[in-house]
């Protein structure tokens, strides 16, 4: 997240060594990360919604196949 958040929002980095400076960009930092952390919470619940919302389709998918498997053992003996 480190190599992310200062590669792609590279604002708010100190330019000097002095203590004001450094408590800034700690501040920046900080505030960037929890943004990118908010980002990834939010991408990975919406695709948990939706995978939870697929499960009757791959169940009745897999009843389907496996009522067909089933079908095809006793025809095919």
């Amino acid at each position: 997240m480190t190599l992310l958040v200062n590669i792609f929002f590279p604002f708010g980095l100190a330019t000097d060594a002095s203590a004001a400076s450094l408590a800034m960009a700690l501040i920046w930092f900080i505030g960037k990360l929890l943004l990118l952390s908010g980002a990834v919470v939010l991408v990975e619940t919406v695709n948990a919604k939706l995978r939870l919302f697929r499960v009757p389709d791959l169940l009745s998918a897999a009843f389907v196949l496996a009522t067909l498997a089933l079908l095809s053992t006793f025809l095919f003996q």
